[in-house]
């Protein structure tokens, strides 16, 4: 599935908080927050119930939950103006930089990514945001 068409079938289905006395937007963040930590604790909850109360893990639940999640996640981001290929795309070269080998505990604890500013360019600067076309 192409991230537009799935952000686009989010921002027709998401509820607007338009009409609040806070300025739409305010709410409409703040709605998509508290959805996002509702579905978080419902993913969690799924975890839990398998591994303290040795219920079979609910592969079922976890997919629905986590599509709920992505919802809330692409909601946000169209809420702000963001591009969400761009935040992948960052949070993409924050782990390669984290990890340049892969995981392994020796660079979870140095976090190369702290030590110095890792340069993804600026977001204004990436003229397909703007103009719709990708390099």
């Amino acid at each position: 599935m192409d991230i537009k068409d799935y952000t686009s079938a989010v921002v027709r289905t998401a509820k607007s908080c338009e009409t609040q006395e806070v300025d739409g937007q305010t709410m409409n963040v703040l709605h998509w927050s508290l959805g996002l930590s509702g579905e978080v604790g419902e993913l969690v909850d799924t975890v839990k119930k398998h591994i303290f109360y040795d219920q079979p893990f609910d592969m079922v639940n976890a997919q629905e939950e986590l599509g709920d999640i992505l919802f809330y996640v692409a909601a946000m981001t169209e809420e702000l103006g963001l591009d969400l290929e761009y935040i992948m795309a960052n949070n993409k070269a924050k782990l390669e930089q984290r990890y340049p080998q892969g995981y392994s505990d020796d660079d979870a604890k140095a976090r190369a990514d702290k030590q110095e500013e890792l340069d993804l360019g600026d977001p204004l600067d990436w003229k397909w945001i703007n103009e719709g076309e990708r390099p």
